[in-house]
C-alpha cells in the first residue's frame, strides 16, 4: 500500500485508519497518528495534507538540498531527510571475483515532517527499519503516550540500527576472508573481496556521514518543537549513537586495511619461497651445465675419452649430486 495511517492510543487499542478518519480522530494526550507514505506518491501526500490540515505539499517542494540533511525548521513543523543505510545483494556475500566486485544497491532518504500531534514519513520504497518497528508490536502498545518527536526519535534509532547491522555483516566478511587468505595461496579473487569490503565499508560511511548535520541539528535549542519536549533527552542520546556508529565504521576500515597487510605479508611469504625454489633450481641447472661444458671442451685428454662407461658415470653423478642437493634443501626446509 502506498500509504498506511496508524492511529496509536494508549487508552485505547492501535488500529490502521484511512484519510477520511482522521478528521474525526479526537487528539487527546495519549493519541499519536503516524502517517507512513511510501513509493513516493504524492497524491497520498496531499490527501494526508488534507486530513491533517496541513499544507505538506508546500512543506515536501521547499527542497532542502543545498543543505543535505540538515532539519528544516517551519514553526509548528519540522521537517528532514534520513539517509538508510544501504542494502547489499546476495552477490555481496559470494566467494566468485565477479560477483565480489558488485555493487550495493542503492540507498533511500526517508523525509520525516514533524507536527504537534501527527508524524508523516515519505520515502520511494520499503524501508526495512520502518518494518522492523511494526513487527516489534505484538500487541497493544503504550505508543500514544509519546510525542510525534518522540516516535520520530525512536524511528532514528532504528535507522542508526541498520548501520549497526552494516557494520556487523562487514566484520563478519573480514573474519572470514582472513581465514581464506591464511589457508590459502594468494590470488585476484581475494584481492578482489578486499576492494568489495573497503567499497561497502566507504558507501556505509558517505551515507552515515550524511546524516551528521541531522543528528546535531536536531539538539540544537532553536527547535523548540522537540527541545520543548520531553523527547529532548533523546535526541541527545542520539547523538551519542551516531557518534558510536561512526567510530564502528571507523573500526572496520582499520579491520580491512589489516586484511589488506596480511594478504600482502603472505603474497611475500609466498614469493620468498618460489624465489628458494628457483634458486635451488638455478643452482643445480649450473652445477649440471658445468659438467656438462667441462666434458664438452674440445681438448684432447685421456679423462675425455672414456666411452660410454665414462658417460654414464657422469650423467650419474649429476643425477646423484642433485637429488643431493635437492634432499637437503628439503631437509633444511628452503623447499
Amino acid at each position: 500500500m502506498p500509504a498506511e495511517i496508524f492511529l496509536y492510543d494508549a487508552d485505547g487499542r492501535d488500529e490502521t485508519i484511512s484519510f477520511a478518519q482522521i478528521a474525526s480522530v479526537a487528539i487527546t494526550e495519549h493519541k499519536l497518528i503516524w502517517v507512513d507514505i511510501s513509493e513516493g506518491d504524492r497524491n497520498a501526500l496531499s490527501q494526508a495534507g488534507d486530513s491533517l490540515g496541513v499544507k505538506l505539499q508546500e512543506i515536501f517542494n521547499k527542497d532542502p538540498s543545498d543543505a543535505g540533511n540538515s532539519p528544516q525548521n517551519f514553526g509548528e513543523y519540522i521537517r528532514f531527510n534520513v539517509s538508510t543505510a544501504p542494502s547489499t545483494s546476495e552477490e555481496m556475500h559470494s566467494d566468485d571475483h565477479a560477483a565480489g566486485l558488485a555493487e550495493a544497491a542503492p540507498a533511500c532518504r526517508v523525509m520525516f515532517i514533524i507536527g504537534e500531534t501527527w508524524l508523516v514519513t515519505f520515502h520511494q520504497s520499503d524501508i526495512g527499519f520502518i518494518h522492523r518497528f511494526h513487527e516489534q508490536d505484538q500487541g497493544e502498545t503504550l505508543i500514544g503516550r509519546m510525542s510525534p518527536a518522540g516516535l520520530a526519535a525512536s524511528l532514528l534509532d532504528w535507522s542508526l540500527a541498520d548501520y549497526f547491522e552494516g557494520v556487523t555483516s562487514i566484520t563478519a566478511d573480514v573474519d572470514k576472508l582472513d581465514e581464506r587468505v591464511l589457508r590459502e595461496t594468494t590470488s585476484k579473487s581475494l584481492l578482489g573481496r578486499i576492494v568489495t569490503l573497503r567499497r561497502r565499508t566507504s558507501r556505509i560511511r558517505e551515507l552515515l556521514v550524511c546524516n551528521r548535520v541531522l543528528f546535531y541539528g536536531l539538539s540544537r535549542p532553536d527547535l523548540s518543537l522537540i527541545a520543548n519536549s520531553e523527547s529532548a533527552p533523546h535526541y541527545l542520546t542520539l547523538t551519542n549513537r551516531f557518534e558510536r556508529a561512526v567510530d564502528e565504521v571507523e573500526h572496520v576500515r582499520d579491520l580491512i586495511n589489516g586484511s589488506f597487510d596480511l594478504f600482502s605479508s603472505r603474497n611475500g611469504i609466498q614469493t620468498n619461497a618460489l624465489v628458494k625454489v628457483l634458486t635451488i633450481l638455478t643452482a643445480i641447472l649450473g652445477y649440471t651445465g658445468a659438467i656438462a661444458g667441462i666434458f664438452g671442451m674440445n681438448v684432447k685428454a685421456t679423462v675425455f675419452e672414456g666411452g660410454n662407461i665414462t658417460f654414464a658415470v657422469i650423467i650419474g653423478t649429476v643425477v646423484l649430486t642433485s637429488a643431493f642437493a635437492l634432499l637437503f634443501a628439503r631437509r633444511r626446509k628452503w623447499i
